[in-house]
């Protein structure tokens, strides 16, 4: 809330100065300053992940969604139905070791923009992935990948009969490792 209290009081500011100056006949682009300082800003707070004068927070957890964090996520010994995990400009480590099934099938979402993603499979649950990528990569456990299109995986022994998880695995300027 501190970030954009800031932002749009810094927006009104060099608004009503630019109107000032105007009246004056100077011309300075402050407004293309303030936005050359304020991409500085977010660009260096995402190589650093740390923010510099104690506004607008780096690390953002949102249930199982992560922006600007490097964070795991445990779903070892749980019960599935739906998940979905998100992570934007961070990186994330999964673990699926463990899990069970809730009914014939539990569907799972992964979403990573400009970021990574490692996710571990219980080797003992039929998998059924389909991964699509835009400008990175996603690698499948039997190292197909897709780094431009999409890729699709069946583990050994895998029967729409049997409870399975349904992953849907999506990349955009990113890599997402399943293993």
């Amino acid at each position: 809330m501190r970030f954009f209290t800031l932002f749009f009081g810094l927006l009104f500011l060099i608004i009503g100065i630019n109107i000032i100056l105007s009246i004056f006949k100077i011309n300075i682009p402050l407004m293309r300053i303030f936005f050359g300082c304020f991409l500085i800003y977010v660009g260096l707070m995402v190589i650093t992940r740390k923010p510099f004068f104690g506004f607008m927070h780096c690390c953002n957890n949102w249930g199982n969604s992560d922006v600007f964090c490097d964070n795991s996520y445990d779903l070892k010994n749980k019960q599935i139905e739906y998940e979905k995990i998100n992570v934007v400009f961070g990186n994330k480590n999964v673990d699926l070791t463990g899990i069970t099934i809730k009914g014939s099938k539990a569907y799972m979402k992964l979403d990573c923009v400009f970021g990574g993603m490692k996710v571990i499979l219980d080797k003992n649950i039929p998998v059924r992935i389909v991964g699509n990528s835009v400008f990175g990569q996603v690698i499948m456990p039997d190292n197909n990948n897709a780094s431009f299109g999409s890729a699709k995986y069946l583990s050994p022994g895998f029967s729409e009969a049997k409870p399975y998880l349904d992953v849907e695995a999506s990349v955009v300027f990113g890599e997402l490792i399943i293993r």
